[in-house]
């Protein structure tokens, strides 16, 4: 029998797959190829060594890509949500001014405040006669604030303000209501914004506009 050529003690009777030489059962190797000698088992690559600080670099990266698209997000939403929000506290107010106005005819014409004589009444007056709602009557509502009095004449004249609770947040416009039954408005930014209505004739401050120009 033929001796192995690395271990001369022992038999060479396995055959090399590739080259075809003679080893014995120690050198030779089972691969997917068949049996090979030390000198034809492939070299395998060594394993790739992981590159940590490349790892976290992209890592941050992607983390400050996430956060810039949030912010993106954000700075579109926000501000839509925010007009919304306005809109909607606005749109509210108007309600509530038609409201007041509906309650104040039905406190005139039932005298509800029972003192015999036909006349307007306050905003608390209108809430403890629960002719508006407990919110509304606590002087504040969504956003708005609300104030409501009878003219210098209190049977024939009332007005009635909604600003709002943070001007250019909660909402953008000033309203104004009498006993004419129509709603105007101001820009919170305008200077007469702050006005209250003409006492003897609770007309609205001047440039003020009917809701809905």
């Amino acid at each position: 029998m033929k001796a192995c050529p690395n271990h001369p003690k022992a038999t060479a009777d396995k055959r090399c797959a590739n080259c075809g030489q003679d080893y014995c059962s120690r050198c030779i190797e089972m691969t997917k190829d068949g049996a090979m000698c030390p000198d034809c088992v492939p070299i395998m690559p060594a394993p790739a060594q992981t590159n940590t600080t490349t790892i976290v670099i992209i890592g941050v990266v992607a983390l400050v890509g996430v956060f810039a698209v949030i912010a993106i997000i954000a700075a579109i939403a926000i501000p839509n949500l925010i007009g919304a929000r306005k809109h909607g506290n606005e749109a509210s107010a108007i309600g509530a001014l038609k409201t007041i106005s509906t309650s104040e005819a039905i406190f005139r014409e039932g005298d509800k405040d029972q003192n015999g004589k036909l006349d307007y009444g306050t905003l608390a007056q209108l809430n403890q006669t629960r002719l508006i709602d407990s919110v509304l009557g606590s002087g504040t509502k969504q956003g708005y604030f609300f104030v409501v009095e009878p003219g210098t004449d209190t049977e024939f004249f009332w007005w009635a303000v909604a600003r709002p609770t943070k001007p250019g947040t909660t909402g953008d416009r000033v309203f104004f209501a009498n006993q004419k039954g129509v709603i105007f408005y101001l820009p919170h930014d305008d200077p007469h914004a702050d006005d209250v209505p003409d006492p003897k004739t609770c007309d609205p401050p001047p440039n003020a506009k009917p809701v809905g120009w």
